[in-house]
């Protein structure tokens, strides 16, 4: 049972991971999409979902001896890792698509410059403060 958990969590922290990316990658901005919600919700989450995966492996490991593990904790554990992975492909092959999106037509976030813009004062010299353009 332990080893379903262990699988389990490293799943969830696995599938959190990607969307917590794509969330951060979203051009649009909503509740779930935000940095807040990246920050406060999904990199906390997605961290204990791993600490509590460790905890679950470290605890099958230490009861194996009194209680060995069955070929259906080993099946079920190998299909929560499977297809957590073969998700984790389609989520992944999604945030390439996103990422050449928002290559191709420079979405950027609010409070982001473009490279290579003039008008923003941080690109502008000291030498030319005194200059009227």
């Amino acid at each position: 049972m332990y080893l379903i958990m262990s699988a389990l969590c490293f799943s969830l922290a696995l599938l959190l991971c990607y969307v917590a990316l794509l969330a951060s990658k979203s051009p649009t901005e909503s509740m779930l999409t935000g940095d807040m919600a990246v920050g406060s919700i999904y990199v906390p989450l997605l961290i204990g979902c791993g600490a509590m995966g460790v905890v679950f492996l470290v605890r099958f490991f230490r009861t194996l001896g009194q209680s060995p593990a069955t070929l259906t904790d080993l099946t079920v554990a190998a299909c929560l890792l499977g297809g957590s992975i073969l998700l984790a492909g389609l989520l992944h092959r999604q945030l390439r698509r996103l990422s050449a999106f928002q290559a191709s037509t420079r979405v950027l976030k609010p409070g982001t410059s473009v490279p290579g813009d003039s008008s923003s004062p941080s690109d502008a010299s000291p030498r030319d403060a005194g200059k009227v353009a």
